[in-house]
């Protein structure tokens, strides 16, 4: 499988074919992006999700040239470490 451009646009490993939805509708075309906005991510919580939504991409093949499972992971860690201090902070922690 041809690897992704990564050239800072969106790719097409965030975009995902979903043949087999939950609820009785027609297959799918889902965007990262798309998630992200519905669900009004924050920054900290867009960027853990998009590091999530890479390895999982990664692991069927849909992979970003850049970017690998450790790299990803650690995109997780600090950003989830963000969204923790920032909650910690909203309670006077």
């Amino acid at each position: 499988m041809a690897q992704p451009e990564n050239n800072g646009h969106n790719g097409n490993y965030y975009s995902l074919q979903v043949d087999r939805p939950m609820k009785e509708t027609p297959p799918y075309r889902v965007e990262c992006a798309d998630v992200i906005e519905n669900l009004r991510m924050d920054f900290n919580e867009g960027e853990a999700f998009k590091a999530i939504w890479r390895k999982a991409a990664r692991r069927m093949g849909n992979a970003k040239q850049s970017s690998d499972d450790l790299y990803d992971a650690q995109k997780v860690a600090h950003y989830g470490a963000r969204m923790e201090a920032m909650s910690k902070a909203s309670k006077g922690e």
